[in-house]
């Protein structure tokens, strides 16, 4: 099987990456919404820490629902051959990109802002890995291109961890 930087990699070595990057991908895509995406209340106190889950959560779900859009009907996201293709990386960090900027600008929990700021600095993590793995499909740099991936999962790891702490449901992959 063709890889991205030319290389020949046998199905089995292909299939988990590609699966891994999915996953990772879709888990930080929704990990990123969710620890964000809660809004504030009017009043002077901010949002509960539930009401700021349910707005987290409900934020994930759109991006993932966005992110399936992106990758088109039965292409199954990060697999096959979306896994090496820029554009359509590109376009998959966009969705998880805005989805951040639209987080950031929410309220959290005063008390759980450490927690949201972890969340956030790992989705930072991931970006920068699907930023790198661009770069390095670009160059054809096929080291690169695997330490993006272990950057990637990395981070993945990180926003599971602090998603799950903070107590959301559908923004780190835990409940699919």
């Amino acid at each position: 099987m063709n890889y991205a930087g030319g290389g020949v990699r046998g199905d089995a070595e292909m299939g988990y990456r590609t699966k891994a990057w999915l996953a990772v991908a879709s888990l930080a895509t929704i990990a990123v919404l969710a620890v964000a995406g809660c809004g504030g209340n009017d009043d002077d106190e901010g949002p509960s820490k539930q009401e700021f889950i349910a707005q987290a959560d409900a934020i994930c779900q759109e991006a993932d629902k966005e992110q399936a859009a992106v990758a088109g009907r039965g292409k199954g996201g990060l697999y096959g051959t979306n896994f090496s293709d820029v554009a359509f990386l590109s376009r998959y960090n966009a969705v998880t990109r805005d989805a951040l900027e639209r987080l950031r600008a929410l309220d959290a929990p005063e008390e759980d802002q450490e927690a949201v700021d972890d969340v956030l600095s790992a989705v930072k993590g991931i970006f920068a890995a699907v930023d790198k793995r661009i770069a390095a499909i670009r160059a054809r740099d096929l080291p690169r291109q695997s330490e993006a991936q272990q950057d990637f999962e990395r981070s993945h790891g990180d926003v599971n961890a602090s998603a799950g702490a903070l107590g959301l449901t559908r923004c780190q992959g835990l409940s699919d």
